[in-house]
């Protein structure tokens, strides 16, 4: 959330501090590579579509359980009360975790592909963002392959979330091959923690 902040703020050097610590501790490695990848557009989009590329990879892979993992699946339901928000957890329904120790710390892992089918309106982005960039690329040089590229991510991503609000300008664009592009198509969404696969262990003050 720090790392978000800072990059909503557009200080992206202290950003990516932050979503490189992610990285490091192999925390939701593919949220910090989507957000980097949108905050490099910016300036690289070669770099920028090179960690898209990255999350994109990670989300496809099917999540790899450890041996004698203590599997359970849990669903949290979510309660405004009078006071507060009150978060409520139910064994024997919802996503699919198991429970992972890292640094001595025992914490909660969800199946990737779970998440990723629950929350398909973040993950679509991933997909559409990269899609953007190389439809860009296309658009400057006018080499086909960044099309047909474009035209790919576009493609798996409306596979994985069919009613994103954007469907019907990217349809329009790969019929019509168009080189102008509309400033309000290439908006970005730079994403927040729902829906990603690791529980962060507890941060004691």
């Amino acid at each position: 959330m720090k790392a978000r902040c800072f990059q909503s703020e557009r200080k992206f050097q202290e950003a990516e501090i932050y979503y490189q610590w992610m990285i490091q501790q192999g925390l939701n490695v593919h949220r910090a590579l989507y957000n980097l990848g949108l905050m490099h557009s910016f300036f690289n989009i070669d770099l920028a579509a090179s960690f898209l590329q990255k999350a994109i990879e990670i989300i496809e892979t099917p999540t790899k359980i450890p041996q004698n993992a203590i599997k359970e699946r849990v669903q949290i339901v979510y309660e405004l009360t009078d006071k507060k928000l009150a978060a409520t957890k139910t064994t024997g329904k919802g996503l699919r975790s198991f429970r992972v120790e890292k640094n001595g710390i025992t914490y909660r892992q969800w199946y990737l592909e779970d998440t990723v089918r629950k929350f398909s309106i973040y993950y679509i982005e991933y997909y559409l963002s990269l899609g953007k960039i190389f439809y860009v690329k296309y658009s400057r040089t006018r080499d086909p392959q960044w099309f047909e590229k474009a035209a790919f991510y576009f493609s798996k991503g409306l596979e994985l979330h069919p009613n994103h609000y954007q469907k019907e300008k990217i349809l329009e664009l790969l019929e019509s091959k168009s080189l102008t592009l509309d400033q309000k198509f290439l908006t970005f969404k730079v994403h927040h923690l729902k829906g990603v696969a690791d529980e962060f262990p507890p941060v004691f003050y």
